[in-house]
């Protein structure tokens, strides 16, 4: 119940800040979908209307600049003298020159001179039957200031479609006749040509005589205006009309990518937000049991740390919270073990060695007067177990209130050495051999007394892991400011439970003992800034490595 407590709270926190995540991006998106759409309306409305403005400028140029050309020629004196005869007449070699000028255009098909009364006078290049024709079943008059702007007239009868400037000539104040300019009509609607989009828009002119031009100078049919139309000339106007395609086409296509996007990045969101939940929940239940188990007095317990970023730094602090904790109350009992000890210790010092010394003199009397040998070796018996008594209570004396360490420089090889010869004959009564390797030079700074005592101690624990004799080496090494001492024996080993409790106080495997001998080696090396660590295996021998300050 707890554990589901704990999930279910850590998937509310989860849940609000996924929505506090993925809300404000669909908001995003759809503030920036409706702000694109504006944009892009304005953008498309106003780059056509600005594309169809242009175009319309570039026909009003072109019918100005033959309007213009029309217009100087009419005001020339030879075309006045042209009217004004009654007959027909050369045309002289400069008004030829001009009237070619004007019409090697490819844009112009020919130049008419008519009278007042719709006589035909001349064409240039020769006669156009078309023209005379057209012009006598009433010629559109659209006025152009100046000019006058006749037709569109489309193509039939496999001719080209066709449109004309007319120019007044007047005589003072009196009308002469009329010259007509025949242009090509698609000359004026491929101009439009690249407003073209195909099945998007086409552009469409739309005249007078209510004809719907395409860009070919074809006939149109109506459609949906996209642009409002821009004037040409009086009475043509230029405009967009819609075809199949729509402009928003793209602009939705991009809309549901967009659409799309937002959908994949909610849907990974999601998706991470559920393995964090999992991951987390998985961790909230581990740190649940991990605070259970250590309130139950169980330090052992550690959170798997194979998690991303801050929870590994959580999982790590755990752990090592637990580690400190446990060390912290390990040194706490063990203090107020050593300080009950202390007093214990002195109780007992007082108590039983007082006595003991009394029995040992006594039995020493007795052992002197009596001739009896049984008895003698009774006596030494008794007054053997009295020292072993005696020694108890020193190595539970010294664990309960151990002396200050009087620390000084120690040269390894001198103290081997006196550490040989102390041990060499015990080892050789056991059938050990004792190597030892240590540098001439290397010094460490202990108190020798006690240091000597963590040693014989450690080799008398290898005497008893060697019952049948073997092998004992000792060395040593220098890693940065420490010396490295080892010792390794191939005697009978340790197995993982002995291993982990071999440093406690009063734990044995012996017959005999107190189980304090690597407890006060421990503490002794402890007190000089110093290490014990132990590496054994059942019948694979034992190695102790000592780390000493130099």
């Amino acid at each position: 119940m707890f554990e589901s407590r704990q999930l279910i709270l850590v998937r509310k926190y989860l849940l609000v800040s996924l929505l506090l995540s993925i809300l404000p991006l669909i908001f995003a998106a759809l503030l920036y979908d409706r702000y694109v759409a504006l944009l892009v309306d304005n953008i498309i409305t106003q780059r056509l209307e600005a594309n169809v403005q242009s175009v319309s400028e570039k026909i009003q140029e072109f019918i100005s600049l033959h309007s213009k050309r029309l217009n100087d020629l009419a005001h020339m004196p030879e075309v006045e003298a042209l009217f004004i005869a009654e007959d027909s007449q050369e045309l002289s070699d400069n008004l030829m020159d001009i009237i070619y000028w004007v019409v090697g255009s490819a844009d112009v098909y020919s130049v008419h001179f008519l009278r007042a009364n719709n006589e035909l006078i001349r064409s240039v290049p020769g006669y156009d039957q078309a023209l005379h024709r057209s012009y006598f079943v009433q010629l559109s008059d659209i006025n152009n200031k100046q000019n006058n702007i006749l037709g569109p007239y489309l193509p039939e009868n496999s001719r080209p479609g066709w449109f004309g400037i007319q120019q007044a000539v007047y005589h003072e104040e009196s009308l002469l006749g009329t010259i007509v300019l025949k242009l090509r009509l698609a000359s004026v609607t491929e101009l439009t040509s690249e407003l073209y989009v195909k099945d998007f828009y086409e552009p469409i002119i739309y005249t007078n005589k209510q004809f719907y031009l395409t860009s070919t100078g074809t006939r149109a049919e109506s459609g949906i205006h996209l642009t409002t139309s821009q004037n040409i000339i009086p009475g043509w106007e230029l405009f967009l009309i819609k075809h199949e395609k729509s402009l928003e086409d793209p602009r939705v296509k991009l809309r549901y990518i967009l659409l799309l996007i937002i959908a994949a990045v909610c849907a990974s969101i999601i998706a991470v937000f559920i393995h964090m939940s999992e991951r987390l929940g998985k961790l909230v239940i581990n740190l649940t049991k991990g605070a259970q188990a250590i309130a139950n007095g169980d330090f052992s317990v550690k959170i798997s740390e194979d998690t991303p970023g801050e929870l590994k730094e959580l999982a790590q602090a755990f752990n090592q919270m637990s580690g400190q904790l446990e060390s912290m109350i390990n040194s706490r009992v063990d203090t107020e073990r050593r300080g009950t000890l202390g007093k214990l210790a002195a109780g007992i010092a007082h108590e039983i060695r007082n006595p003991l010394t009394t029995l040992k003199t006594t039995i020493q009397t007795l052992n002197k007067a009596e001739k009896d040998n049984r008895k003698q070796e009774l006596f030494s018996m008794v007054s053997e177990e009295i020292n072993r008594i005696d020694r108890m209570v020193e190595e539970f004396l010294s664990y309960a209130r151990p002396h200050p360490p009087t620390i000084e420089v120690i040269n390894l090889h001198d103290f081997f050495q006196s550490l040989e010869a102390l041990a060499i004959g015990t080892l050789s009564d056991a059938n050990i051999e004792l190597r030892i390797i240590a540098d001439n030079s290397l010094c460490v700074q202990a108190d020798a007394a006690q240091l000597r005592q963590v040693f014989m101690n450690l080799i008398l624990n290898a005497i008893d892991a060697m019952p049948k004799g073997g092998h004992l080496t000792i060395h040593t090494t220098k890693i940065d400011d420490d010396v490295i001492i080892t010792l390794s024996d191939n005697g009978i080993g340790m197995d993982a439970n002995t291993l982990q409790q071999v440093k406690t106080p009063f734990f044995t495997t012996k017959n005999k003992g107190t189980g304090l001998g690597l407890s006060i080696c421990n503490q002794l090396l402890t007190e000089v800034n110093g290490s014990l660590d132990i590496d054994s295996q059942p019948n694979n021998g034992t190695q102790i490595t000592i780390c000493l300050p130099q």
